[in-house]
């Protein structure tokens, strides 16, 4: 594996030359990152998020966790009771179930090509009668029909004292739904690992360890402070951040679910490529022939430590975030040589300010990321060409619609133009900034704060089919300007209680 680095310009050149526009976003947000590349992103036509038609009370909601949304716009979410929920695209209750077996709920759920829903259920079971009290972790994924009927559950494999999950990600391989879940373990040090399970009856294809970090001075590895992340690595590791008002800041003791796994399909074999952050100093691709896992390339720094999820760009680029232990954030982007057994990697960094979330994707090489300290920067290939401050800390993504980007931070809830890059709309709060939001196949949008799931009504304008891909960028200003979709808003309805 060669690894250099070029300059901006030459970069940009070959970033651009290998990006293919006519890829489209998904039309259903049907994983965490709305698809199994990451994208953050749908192709549907939305309208400002300024009132909201419906507000829904939760209860327990865990940090990082977001709605999924089916094809036919049913929305589902777990909470930390251990209740798997779905709503109606207007917010309303369709049904819940237990998990049981003590289990939390601590990050989003997957839907499968047949409208399964995959959920991880996660327990802390503490043995009083022994002395001192023995400790055991127990984590499972569970599969649901889209009608709430509870079809198998299975644990899953590997030993470990604590343990951190992602949420699942649903690809298609062999003609079958093949499910994958990353973890993360305390185990004499911490360890990540990443298992592909069976949808038909939770059966383990393959389960592969992909980093394994030692230190001694790691403890509690499953229950990072994500609210302090700059003091979870080794006493005197920091960043530099500005000062922020009491109002704007995020609550301490958060914990995020554990980086997603992002998957290419190689158009040219098929097989699924698989890209894994550790949160701690490796990045690593991996192929999947459907029963292994195959190392095909990893970027260790021990200098360096990811704190997103990866997300592939059109044709097999990668790009992740993480910090740097001199007082700096970087956005890695990684050019891959479309090889299954690995090939040429060319890495390229470049500064941005705090952040901890995985980009958003706009289409035609441009992504916007959300600011840990308040802001968003959007970045066109591997530079940035606009940032926005704005009130409130952030740990939750963007979500970004055909025509605009929803950034929610602790204060509010705010609307860009997706082209212009320009606040269009704002709607107040407190409490959010934890979850991502997320975007229904009918343009609804949907966020929440303080556990309360908002529901912003979709565009009034009729959706169109998108109407083709965006001409290729051939060098500055040749972006092109789209229409910008509607907006209207309805009257709140009625808020159920959970």
């Amino acid at each position: 594996m060669s690894r250099s680095f070029l300059g901006l310009g030459r970069f940009a050149s070959i970033v651009c030359s290998l990006i293919l526009l006519s890829a489209s976003p998904a039309d259903a947000w049907q994983s965490s990152h709305a698809d199994s590349v990451n994208s953050n992103s749908v192709d549907v036509r939305t309208a400002r998020a300024v009132k909201p038609m419906a507000t829904v009370l939760l209860r327990d909601i865990a940090p990082g966790v977001n709605p999924v949304i089916a094809p036919d716009g049913t929305l589902y979410i777990g909470d930390r009771r251990g209740k798997l929920m779905a709503f109606r695209p207007d917010g309303t209750l369709a049904w819940s179930r237990e998990i049981g077996g003590f289990q939390s709920i601590m990050s989003s759920p997957a839907i499968g090509s047949d409208g399964s829903v995959y959920v991880v259920g996660t327990a802390t079971i503490r043995d009083h009668r022994t002395n001192p009290p023995a400790t055991s972790y127990v984590a499972e994924l569970h599969r649901f029909t889209a009608g709430g009927g509870w079809l198998w559950h299975v644990p899953i494999a590997g030993p470990h004292q604590g343990i951190v999950v992602s949420a699942p990600t649903v690809i298609q391989h062999g003609g079958s739904d093949i499910v994958l879940v990353a973890t993360g373990r305390q185990h004499d040090g911490f360890e990540a690992y990443v298992t592909a399970f069976s949808s038909g009856g939770g059966a383990v294809l393959a389960h592969h360890k992909a980093s394994v970090f030692e230190s001694p001075q790691v403890s509690g590895g499953a229950d990072l402070d994500w609210s302090d992340l700059w003091d979870w690595l080794y006493p005197g590791f920091s960043v530099t951040i500005d000062a922020v008002e009491e109002y704007e800041k995020l609550p301490r003791g958060l914990s995020r679910p554990f980086p997603a796994p992002a998957v290419y399909m190689q158009a040219e074999d098929g097989i699924p490529r698989i890209y894994l952050t550790d949160r701690f100093h490796d990045l690593v691709g991996l192929g999947f022939t459907g029963t292994t896992f195959s190392e095909l390339f990893r970027i260790r720094d021990n200098h360096r430590y990811f704190t997103t999820a990866a997300l592939v760009w059109p044709n097999g680029p990668v790009m992740a975030g993480g910090f740097y232990s001199e007082d700096a954030m970087e956005m890695t982007f990684l050019s891959i040589a479309p090889s299954y057994t690995g090939g040429p990697v060319t890495v390229h960094r470049i500064a941005m300010p705090a952040f901890v979330t995985t980009p958003a994707s706009l289409g035609n090489s441009r992504y916007a990321v959300v600011l840990y300290n308040g802001g968003v920067s959007f970045l066109r290939g591997a530079a940035v060409e606009k940032q926005v401050d704005l009130t409130g800390q952030s740990i939750a993504s963007a979500a970004a619609s055909r025509g605009h980007v929803f950034v929610s931070t602790v204060t509010g809830l705010y609307t860009f133009d997706k082209t212009t890059m320009k606040k269009v709309a704002e709607f107040g709060w407190a409490g959010g900034g934890v979850s991502q939001p997320v975007i229904g196949p009918r343009g609804h949008v949907y966020a929440i704060a303080q556990d309360t799931l908002y529901v912003f009504p979709p565009s009034r304008i009729p959706d169109m089919p998108n109407p083709g891909p965006l001409p290729e960028i051939t060098g500055p200003g040749a972006l092109p300007r789209p229409g910008v979709g509607g907006s209207g808003t309805t009257n709140p309805g009625p808020a159920p209680q959970l």
